[in-house]
């Protein structure tokens, strides 16, 4: 089922159009979304959250100061610098 949103309150179809039709449309901030878009928002949103956090916590190299990146190899885990013209830092954990 369709829900239908008029400056922030979940109203019906009908209802919704009804607003519309009484206010001036340059005032009118009309939002239609399902669940299922809203559910990929939701998403979305978490997941930039999570790679705002990673960045955070990666370290920075210390010869040129560009952030790390975590890589996995078969002897085991180490940083390297993400700046791979100009420096070529590695940093084993």
């Amino acid at each position: 089922m369709q829900k239908y949103n008029f400056m922030g309150k979940d109203t019906s179809e009908k209802e919704f159009w009804r607003l519309c039709s009484l206010t001036k449309i340059e005032e009118i901030e009309r939002v239609v979304y399902g669940e299922i878009n809203q559910k990929k928002v939701q998403k979305l949103l978490e997941q930039t959250m999570q790679n705002e956090t990673k960045k955070i916590n990666t370290p920075k190299c210390n010869s040129c100061g560009a952030r790390m990146i975590l890589n996995n190899a078969k002897w085991g885990k180490y940083w390297h610098c993400s700046n791979i013209i100009d420096c070529i830092s590695v940093k084993l954990i």
